[in-house]
């Protein structure tokens, strides 16, 4: 239960993703794509790999795609690659 004197949690937004997103985005993506052995197929160490830049740079882009994130409290908590309407 929250104290009523505590200020309310900040909504959450839906913004566009930028470059300074991508470590979360790819946090987030290696959750989601595990190999056989359980171990994250993208590479998490700094600084990330060159090829994550320029495939985020494509898909900016490209005005068919959107790459969203979800924010709450200033951290990236989930992310959306949904097409352009």
């Amino acid at each position: 239960m929250r104290n009523s004197t505590e200020p309310p949690a900040p909504k959450p937004t839906i913004r566009a993703a930028t470059a300074a997103d991508l470590p979360r985005i790819i946090e987030l993506l290696a959750q989601l794509s595990m190999d056989d052995d359980g171990e994250p197929r993208e590479e998490l160490r700094p600084p990330l790999p060159e090829r994550y830049r320029e495939v985020f740079q494509e898909i900016e882009a490209d005005l068919r795609q959107r790459l969203l994130v979800l924010e709450a409290r200033g951290r990236v908590r989930r992310d959306d690659h949904a097409p352009r309407h």
